[in-house]
């Protein structure tokens, strides 16, 4: 231990010799040793003014004293007196100025012990920034954290994208908290039209004369310039398209021709010609591009205007200085359409106050797609679209010099619709013309067999009257012979009369005249009864051939009228067979459809989320208390080391010093101090008692 007496005079007053008559003064200071928190004054005359502005002691030493590193000094004070006091400033009014000015030294009492009545031995520690501080001049430094962050005018230039995304390694909870929505209706009810890929032509009437079904293909088009082989047909609306299904419900070869359906946002909206036409059927139009000029392009629209305002609505009023609340990972966009992806944004890279969305979709089939994107995101800055001019004086903004489509939300699972037909009428009107020819060909075949059973039954009647006319014929010429016979036996019979009477034989003449009579009369009677049995035959004869011939014919024309009506029976019965055909489907029902029918169409949700209020309590508390990370080069250090009202929290990883009259170890010291982590007070008096969030940055500070 040092005794003062054992001490001769000679050495010189330096913060390690308290010489004769040096002053000691004991106070107390809320600033500590450790070096967590000092205080700047603007010079030591400040300084000393608040130290004797408090309760203090105050004695002299009569002799020198050398005070050696980390042994205790003995005071002659008693240690009622000195216990409660935990600094001690030194002064020797004899000591040369240095620089001009007097020198004190100021030093922590870190120990009291009691030695003798009268008597106090102290244990001290050199305050080194408050004895050589107001020398050392700060040059440059590498920050890595402090309130020279938070009172940096430039913080927010570029949205905070500059100085403001340095990681913090702060835990920010598991999960965020939504601040405020904002929704853009994609498609449903007004907005959603009706895409249809048919290789019917709809333009055509699908009946001709007498209800014959009609068809005929449709020509090539283009879907947003692009050529469609299939024609794709646009409705404006569902119910346009529900009014479509109505008028043709009964035209299945048209509706067969469909080959899908598709729900697509607005396609009248995004600025792509289109040519009307009328259906051939009900009072629908449809609207096709029949050109390659329309591209496709897309809808622009402002979702949030001053979207960082809605953030900052969720911050507390105690964090709304603290501007780091508005970059990521404390908030962030969410983009969804609710369909189990989503795309996470990040509001610093948003290079303008608007939170504005490009929303281009592809109509073609089957590769139908929207992306969304917001514009301009992760730009150096705004205004940096490519742009293409339409015709129509409209404006396209293609690539933005940011993420664009590969930062997008991407939905290509385009709700699809089915059709019903009736296969049925399907059938019949594919079957129509050999069905009427089937029916041609019965009706022609039953014509023919009863022609062919005329014929025949006119030919057997002409035959019948033959076979009569030859009876009459033979019993002509039988009672032609008979009669001649007749005339020949009376002439024979009168000349053997004569001859007998010229003889003189009048018996024999009356003999012989009378056998004459009865030969005739007996050849008469002979060729009655042959005439009357020949008539009774071939009467008898005709009777039955006209009653065969007649049966035969009501046969056949029975048997003909029969195969008719069982061949027009078979063409009936395969019609109502078709009938009973079941439904046939044309699509094919799919795609998002969950999102129409629960939650009012598909939308999208521009989400705009903020930490926890527990976390954002407790990362607010630290960046009130420590300031930003920083984790940059500033040449120019404010020579008060105050960038805030109250008080401002450094750290350094490099600390340049320039300093003049103090050791180097003294430089190392305070080098040490603000690379460990220090915070300096303009007003020790607020030390521990102040609210840290009543601590504002002060101006013209900037880096």
């Amino acid at each position: 231990m040092t005794d003062f007496n054992e001490l001769v005079r000679a050495i010189g007053a330096n913060y390690a010799v308290w010489n004769e008559d040096t002053s000691i003064m004991l106070c107390n200071v809320r600033w500590d040793s450790q070096y967590r928190n000092i205080v700047k004054f603007a010079n030591k005359a400040a300084l000393n003014t608040y130290l004797e502005s408090d309760r203090f002691e105050h004695t002299n030493i009569g002799k020198a004293r050398y005070v050696k590193a980390d042994e205790p000094i003995k005071l002659p004070l008693p240690i009622d007196k000195v216990y409660g006091y935990n600094y001690v400033r030194v002064h020797n009014p004899q000591q040369k100025p240095v620089n001009g000015e007097e020198m004190y030294y100021y030093y922590f009492i870190i120990g009291v012990d009691f030695t003798a009545p009268g008597v106090t031995t102290i244990q001290v520690q050199l305050d080194v920034w408050q004895t050589f501080g107001d020398r050392a001049q700060f040059s440059s430094a590498f920050v890595e954290q402090g309130h020279i962050g938070v009172a940096n005018a430039n913080q927010f230039n570029d949205y905070g994208r500059k100085y403001l995304t340095v990681p913090e390694g702060l835990d920010t909870g598991s999960e965020m908290v939504t601040a405020n929505v904002a929704t853009q209706n994609i498609m449903g009810g007004a907005s959603a039209s009706v895409a249809m890929v048919c290789a019917a032509n709809l333009f055509v009437d699908p009946e001709a004369d007498g209800g014959k079904p009609e068809l005929s293909t449709g020509g090539a088009n283009y879907v947003q310039g692009v050529p469609s082989g299939v024609p794709t047909y646009f409705f404006k609306s569902i119910a346009d398209f529900i009014l479509f299904t109505q008028n043709y419900s009964k035209y299945p070869w048209i509706t067969s021709a469909i080959k899908s359906v598709t729900l697509v946002p607005d396609a009248f909206s995004n600025g792509e010609k289109y040519n009307e036409i009328k259906l051939a059927k009900g009072n629908v139009s449809v609207y096709q591009q029949i050109n390659n000029t329309d591209k496709g392009r897309g809808k622009y629209v402002t979702i949030r205007q001053n979207f960082r305002d809605n953030f900052g609505a969720n911050i507390p009023q105690r964090y709304k200085s603290l501007k780091k609340f508005l970059t990521y990972p404390y908030c962030a966009i969410e983009m969804t359409l609710f369909q189990g992806a989503n795309v996470v944004l990040k509001p610093e890279n948003i290079p303008m106050d608007d939170a504005k969305i490009a929303i281009k979709s592809s109509n073609l089939t089957p590769g139908q797609k929207m992306m969304i994107y917001l514009r301009s995101y992760n730009a150096r800055q705004a205004g940096l679209e490519s742009t293409r001019q339409n015709a129509d004086g409209t404006v396209d903004y293609m690539y933005d010099q940011g993420d664009y489509l590969e930062n997008a939300l991407v939905m290509d699972n385009y709700p699809t619709m089915a059709l019903t037909g009736d296969a049925g009428n399907l059938s019949l009107a594919q079957n129509f013309n050999s069905i009427a020819q089937q029916r041609k060909t019965s009706d022609w075949s039953q014509q023919k067999a009863l022609q062919g059973n005329q014929v025949s039954y006119d030919n057997s009647a002409a035959s019948i009257g033959n076979m009569d006319f030859q009876g009459q014929i033979d019993r002509w010429s039988t009672q032609r012979n008979n009669d001649v016979a007749n005339r020949a036996q009376g002439a024979h019979t009168a000349i053997n009369a004569t001859s007998t009477l010229a003889s003189g034989n009048v018996v024999g003449a009356a003999a012989g005249a009378a056998n004459g009579l009865i030969d005739i009369m007996a050849r008469g009677q002979n060729t009655d009864t042959a005439l009357a049995a020949s008539r009774a035959s071939v009467g008898s004869n005709v009777s039955t051939a006209n009653q065969i011939n007649d049966a035969n014919k009501g046969l056949a024309d029975f048997g003909a009228r029969g195969d008719y009506a069982t061949q027009i029976a078979t063409i009936n019965a395969k019609v109502e067979d078709m009938a009973l055909t079941p439904p046939f489907t044309a699509g094919a029902a799919g795609g998002e459809s969950f999102l129409l029918t629960m939650t009012n169409g598909i939308n999208l949700y521009f989400i705009m989320k903020t930490i926890s209020p527990g976390a954002m309590n407790r990362i607010g508390e630290y960046w009130l208390r420590y300031g930003y990370s920083v984790n940059t080069y500033i040449r120019n250090i404010p020579q008060d080391l105050m960038c805030m009202s109250n008080f401002t929290y450094w750290r350094f990883s490099e600390t340049v010093l320039i300093f003049t009259y103090a050791p180097e170890w003294v430089k190392n010291a305070i080098r040490g101090m603000f690379e460990k982590g220090v915070t300096v007070w303009s007003d020790p008096t607020k030390i521990g008692s102040i609210d840290i969030a009543d601590n504002v940055p002060k101006n013209g500070i900037a880096y």
